[in-house]
């Protein structure tokens, strides 16, 4: 079995494109810069994260040049034609979502709820049988 779960976070390249397709289905697409290395051997590279739908629309406004963004989904590869020159790039098809340093699960200040309830019930349930860990920093010497 294969996983495909891509996460990238950094400050949006450029504004949320919104297009339609010849169906009515709007397309959202902007860049993020993905960064590997460290160093004099650090590169960056750019993807481009498209979302669908009415969630495309309502983000438009919101997912604008340098916006501090989360995006979780799948990698894919466009791969096109032109003029007999085959073409691609990387494409994330955004699933999950997470402006600057919002707390995962609340609204952000578009009003979009980017997690689903149910999720949320579930981290919520997980924190809560989590141990304390509030220790005591007064601890014996052992010398």
């Amino acid at each position: 079995m294969a996983i495909n779960i891509f996460t990238a976070s950094g400050n949006v390249g450029s504004d949320m494109e919104v297009r339609q397709t010849p169906n009515g289905k709007s397309i959202g697409t902007f860049s993020m810069p993905v960064k590997s290395g460290w160093g004099e051997n650090e590169k960056v590279s750019w993807v481009s994260c498209k979302m669908f739908g009415e969630r495309a629309q309502k983000l438009a406004q919101h997912i604008t040049k340098g916006t501090k963004l989360t995006v979780t989904g799948s990698f894919v590869l466009d791969e096109w034609e032109n003029n007999g020159v085959k073409h691609s790039r990387p494409v994330i098809l955004v699933n999950d979502f997470e402006f600057g340093g919002s707390p995962q699960g609340q609204s952000n200040q578009c009003g979009y709820q980017q997690q689903r309830p149910q999720q949320n019930h579930q981290r919520a349930s997980q924190n809560q049988s989590e141990p304390n860990f509030d220790f005591d920093d007064n601890l014996p010497d052992w010398d």
